[in-house]
């Protein structure tokens, strides 16, 4: 399936509402065609904000013009409205919040995104905090840095981003390290193929942490 970028996508839909680039330049607001014509070029970038108002000017929905799904279609949605309380995209308190799950479970620091992605230290951390929205353009660079859709970025995904059981990051780290190795995997899945002498040699380190924790 060929995928088709927001300006491919906003010149099809402007073509099958008969509209010109001029027509469509009035109802964003842009003082020529010319803006459209780049757009649609792919030569500049759209912000979160005129993706709304391109959205309701050519009668679609923001996700199909994100790429975030194929139904074009918003009989059902013809009073979307940008508001960030209310909707996933431009929320900046869920992108920040997206934006940290993935550079923790990648173990990604600032300054390797910025490099990756070849922005400021300073817009990145703005995006991380939830000062600032990142444009449609760098959305999608970090989704294909962490190699998921862009949807797992703009949308809100909490309640599916369980919150690591060790209060430590670094233990959680080192955890998930021990999970991911086959060999190791059995401190978490013991039931299955561990023999009873592995797990006594497993309670006999764990006891004897403990006891190094309470200093006996």
């Amino acid at each position: 399936m060929i995928k088709l970028d927001i300006g491919t996508r906003i010149k099809s839909l402007r073509t099958q509402c008969g509209m010109s680039q001029n027509e469509l330049a009035q109802k964003i607001g842009y003082t020529s065609r010319t803006t459209i014509s780049k757009i649609e070029s792919g030569n500049i970038k759209i912000s979160t904000e005129d993706v709304v108002k391109f959205a309701k000017s050519l009668h679609t929905t923001v996700p199909y013009l994100m790429g975030l799904n194929e139904n074009e279609n918003n009989e059902q949605n013809q009073s979307y409205n940008f508001n960030p309380e209310m909707s996933s995209l431009g929320n900046k308190k869920i992108m920040s919040k997206n934006i940290q799950y993935y550079m923790d479970k990648h173990h990604k620091s600032r300054s390797e995104m910025c490099d990756a992605l070849g922005v400021k230290y300073t817009t990145f951390t703005d995006w991380v905090k939830g000062n600032t929205y990142p444009r449609i353009d760098k959305i999608e660079l970090m989704a294909n840095y962490f190699g998921i859709p862009k949807s797992d970025l703009v949308e809100d995904h909490s309640h599916e981003q369980e919150q690591s059981y060790y209060l430590n990051p670094e233990t959680s780290k080192i955890a998930q390290q021990i999970y991911d190795n086959k060999e190791l995997s059995l401190l978490f899945d013991a039931a299955k193929d561990a023999e009873p002498e592995d797990l006594q040699a497993l309670h006999g380190m764990l006891m004897a942490l403990k006891r190094k924790e309470k200093g006996d």
